[in-house]
């Protein structure tokens, strides 16, 4: 573990950062002495990469460890500066960590910097998809979690009026992403590009706001069901389309991967319905025909209407959706990663009336969301 010394020649304390190592997120903590209490100060938050620091080779990723370089002159000077008034928090996502000597060289080129700046600083690194993932607020909680000293819970301390978030993906051109500018939406505080912060440029930032925040207007409608004794209903759709919320307004019990936990407990459960002539609902994605059919031939065996209702919503929705839920739920339901999207597009078989007895086929969406209605406290993901 790195060292920091005073800046004085003839001091010899040390102080050790702090590192906390797990799945999700790692946190790298340099607290002089008598710091620890900063609950007092604004946050002055900051993205890593191109924010902070660039690479040395002039390529986008690094090379190594040593790739990196101040991105401003006065980098150095603006921090040290600021963090008599400010709390100086570093927030950047990562990834490729699954290999021992990525992360450790990573959390080595903090250490450095760390030690160049010698000031009291905290870096949250976000390893995976999920709730500590930008544009989510999960990191944003654990730092005012672990900060705060106040008697006050975390959701009413969270911001500061003079809180505010450096970064460099605010959506402009040349820009590959906005997650920067999100995070600060859906924290609720000010946002600064790096020219604006460290070069006082002045720059206008016009937000486009995703689709689905746009054009994406349904409401839910009445369902009509077959009027048959023995019904077996598949969902069908994408993760985070609806089909869960629209699954539990039938009062059938529920059979899903996500509910009993593996797809064989799942088909067992099934299996005991049907052989007890009880209906039942199998909330899956269902999304190839082969799928579909496991099911359908399993009703058929037992004398079932077989009903498939598929939810047609736009996918790029249906992501949105997955990340309100994590965000909501503070992480508690999980995030589907984006590449399980890719693949279930990828092999999507839209479902048609000679699969089943009955096709069910819903164009509406679960909630409504309109541009004009967004405000500060909308939450506003990651497009697809």
């Amino acid at each position: 573990m790195s060292t920091i010394l005073s800046s004085e020649e003839d001091e010899t304390e040390t102080i050790e950062p702090t590192i906390e190592i797990t799945n999700d997120y790692i946190t790298i903590t340099y607290d002089s002495e008598n710091e620890n209490d900063c609950s007092d100060k604004p946050t002055a938050a900051f993205d890593l990469d191109y924010t902070i620091i660039k690479t040395k080779s002039g390529k986008v990723f690094p090379r190594d460890k040593d790739d990196w370089l101040y991105l401003y002159d006065n980098t150095v000077s603006f921090l040290r500066d600021l963090s008599s008034t400010h709390n100086i928090v570093i927030f950047t996502n990562q990834s490729g960590f699954k290999k021992t000597v990525k992360k450790d060289a990573f959390i080595e080129k903090c250490l450095n910097i760390i030690k160049d700046l010698s000031i009291p600083i905290r870096i949250y690194i976000s390893v995976q998809s999920g709730y500590f993932r930008k544009p989510l607020t999960g990191l944003w909680e654990l730092y005012k979690s672990q900060s705060t000293t106040s008697s006050l819970s975390v959701s009413q301390s969270t911001v500061n009026s003079d809180d505010f978030y450096c970064g460099d993906a605010c959506g402009r051109k040349g820009d590959f992403s906005n997650t920067d500018y999100l995070f600060s939406h859906n924290i609720g505080i000010n946002f600064y590009t790096p020219e604006q912060m460290f070069l006082k440029k002045e720059e206008h930032l016009e937000q486009i706001y995703p689709k689905y925040l746009a054009d994406n207007i349904g409401r839910i409608e009445d369902i009509a069901l077959p009027t048959t004794t023995k019904i077996m209903i598949l969902m069908c759709g994408y993760p985070g389309c609806g089909k869960s919320s629209i699954s539990k307004t039938f009062g059938i019990p529920l059979s899903g991967i996500d509910i009993q936990g593996t797809k064989s407990k799942c088909k067992k459960f099934i299996l005991e319905q049907l052989k007890n002539s009880c209906n039942v609902v199998v909330d899956n994605t269902n999304h190839t025909k082969a799928n579909r059919n496991e099911y359908i031939e399993l009703g058929k065996k037992y004398d079932y209407h077989c009903v498939i209702i598929y939810i047609d919503n736009d996918i790029e929705y249906c992501y949105y959706m997955n990340q309100l839920r994590c965000e909501l739920s503070k992480g508690e339901t999980k995030l589907v990663p984006k590449i399980a999207y890719h693949t279930l597009k990828k092999r999507f078989e839209i479902p048609d009336e000679s699969e089943c007895d009955t096709l069910i086929q819903l164009n509406f969406l679960e909630r409504s969301l309109n541009r004009d209605n967004v405000s500060a406290k909308t939450f506003i993901g990651e497009t697809f």
